[in-house]
């Protein structure tokens, strides 16, 4: 009942106590909790994970010591258990009010897990993290906006294509199976096409943003001039994700494929650069009316440095200086 209040009182300055909170109840919740057995399970549970900081991060002063602890501890307690939409033991952003995950935080996730001293095990959990959205991808592609254990799920909105640059991450760090690279080939081949031909509201080969919430940026000033913005952060993501395709295609000695989305890509770049560059900036443009502000001040303008080597050198001198 959402109307409920519900007052706690310590009568002798301590408490245990057990609660669960949840929109749906799918199964019987085990209560009450056997503290001599529940809260030693979990400090096992915690210091089994703290044996998997990187060792990079252990040998440094006492004060950064604490703060690298304490955030490793953050991102443990932020997992839950699989159940309802997720199929493996998946990070929350927030145990808080971002008590979801999102089609892109779980990227960022997935690449702080790829660091684990396990090398078995950094791939497994950080692979688990990369593919929750996919568990739910459309038919058309379209990856769902959040999603939580409670079978919530928003499809009002999306989230940006940074899963290719994310996979090629991965792709650095561990080695994959064919089958393992033919299962993120389709996924990722299915959201790239769902952004060119499903969110490319004026068919000019520039994909757009609806809205802001879709960039991820949900109040960047960028969309003051409106919606339907054909934002330069868009193509650059894509542009990296048809080149994670192409690298994909030549593990998998798809040569055909491999050429397709290299020239995809170049495709794209060429389009990009004629319509968005205006010799000083990358600007973002209404779809349609293509009405832009030649002096944008949100940061999400500059997003195309992500392209790198890439970009023509003049363009991405221009970026870096600005």
């Amino acid at each position: 009942n959402p109307k409920t209040n519900l007052s706690i009182r310590c009568e002798n300055g301590s408490i245990l106590m057990a609660m669960a909170i949840r929109s749906v109840e799918p199964k019987a919740i085990a209560l009450p909790i056997l503290p001599e057995k529940d809260i030693p399970a979990i400090h096992a549970e915690w210091e089994s994970f703290l044996t998997q900081l990187p060792m990079d991060k252990q040998e440094t002063d006492a004060e950064t010591q604490n703060f690298i602890g304490v955030t490793w501890y953050n991102l443990w307690s932020c997992f839950v258990r699989a159940e309802g939409n997720y199929k493996h033991d998946t990070m929350l952003m927030s145990k808080k009010f971002m008590s979801s995950t999102w089609s892109w935080d779980h990227c960022f996730n997935a690449l702080a897990m790829a660091d684990l001293n396990d090398k078995a095990l950094a791939k497994k959990i950080a692979m688990a993290q990369f593919n929750a959205p996919f568990v739910l991808q459309s038919a058309q592609g379209v990856l769902p906006d959040m999603w939580n254990p409670d079978l919530e799920t928003r499809w009002g909105t999306t989230k940006p294509p940074i899963h290719g640059w994310c996979f090629a991450r991965l792709m650095d760090r561990f080695e994959f199976s064919n089958d393992e690279l033919q299962n993120v080939y389709v996924k990722l081949e299915k959201w790239t096409n769902w952004w060119m031909t499903c969110s490319d509201s004026d068919h000019d080969g520039i994909p757009d943003y609806p809205q802001g919430c879709d960039s991820g940026w949900d109040n960047s000033t960028l969309f003051d001039i409106g919606y339907f913005l054909e934002s330069p952060d868009l193509p650059a993501f894509l542009i990296l994700q048809m080149h994670t395709l192409a690298r994909i295609a030549a593990k998998l000695n798809s040569k055909e494929k491999e050429k397709y989305w290299l020239d995809e890509a170049d495709a794209l770049m060429k389009r990009f650069i004629a319509h968005s560059w205006n010799g000083e900036r990358f600007v973002a443009k209404l779809s349609h009316s293509h009405t832009c502000d030649d002096h944008p001040t949100s940061l999400l303008s500059m997003m195309p440095i992500v392209l790198g080597d890439f970009l023509p050198k003049e363009i991405r001198d221009k970026i870096a200086s600005a």
